[in-house]
């Protein structure tokens, strides 16, 4: 499998307009052609029973889904400019070229609706034709925060599973339980000083963070969980003194 890495450039970010995330209509049901010949002049990249050579891949990665991915950045940095990470997506090739399955290997940009717009647009992509019939490809990425926008600094792990212990219920519904096989990269900020009840049900004042967004990847692409957790959390504040934004990944 190909694995190829390109930094989106900021130029490249600001160039696209608010547009929300289009419709995903469900791939058309395709019927294999017969296995075409393969060329002997360049790397291929073998997957199922065909091959796509990396030039093709990269051509296509290059010219179609990274125009897609900036709108999905253009449309989503305007509620978290914070926002930044690397991301592995693997795709199922048709012998039409068409694509089949869009699976998310590995995110770390911490914001599902950021995360499920570049597997939506992935659908959309047309390969040329494999050579000798479907074949599987994966392609990596990664950005960098944006010009002037400070980058969220990393924090304790151990603090944070600390601070999380009183959601763990709405965790564990999610998704599952301890060793669920799910990574979440969390962003927490918004911090403020609120009155709250203690364990012997007096008020006392503590410092508290917001859950800005989260975002993550499951145990063979599954994002059913994330789902679940991306919702609960929008409410959630947990007891952690955060100076800016904090980002948090942990194994849950």
């Amino acid at each position: 499998m190909i694995r190829n890495a390109l930094a989106l450039s900021c130029a490249l970010l600001l160039s696209c307009g608010p547009k929300p995330p289009p419709q995903e209509p469900e791939p058309e049901p395709e019927t294999e052609p017969e296995p075409e010949t393969q060329p002997e002049d360049e790397l291929q990249v073998v997957g199922l029973t065909g091959s796509l050579s990396q030039s093709e891949v990269n051509g296509t990665m290059e010219t179609k889904a990274i125009p897609a991915f900036n709108l999905c950045f253009k449309y989503y940095l305007e509620d978290h400019e914070f926002l930044f990470g690397d991301l592995k997506l693997s795709f199922k090739v048709m012998s039409s070229g068409k694509v089949s399955e869009v699976t998310l290997v590995h995110s770390s940009y911490g914001d599902y609706e950021l995360e499920q717009c570049f597997v939506g647009k992935s659908k959309f992509l047309k390969f040329p034709k494999p050579h000798g019939g479907g074949t599987e490809v994966t392609y990596d990425f990664s950005t960098e925060v944006l010009p002037g926008v400070k980058t969220p600094q990393g924090g304790s792990t151990i603090k944070f599973k600390n601070a999380l212990a009183p959601f763990q219920p709405e965790i564990k519904k999610c998704l599952g339980g301890k060793n669920s096989g799910y990574t979440v990269t969390f962003y927490l900020g918004d911090s403020m000083s609120e009155e709250v009840e203690n364990e012997n049900g007096k008020l006392v004042t503590k410092t508290l963070s917001r859950v800005l967004t989260l975002g993550g990847y499951g145990p063979d692409g599954s994002r059913e969980g994330l789902e679940c957790l991306f919702d609960a959390s929008k409410g959630w504040k947990l007891a952690m003194d955060v100076d800016g934004v904090r980002k948090v990944t942990l194994e849950l």
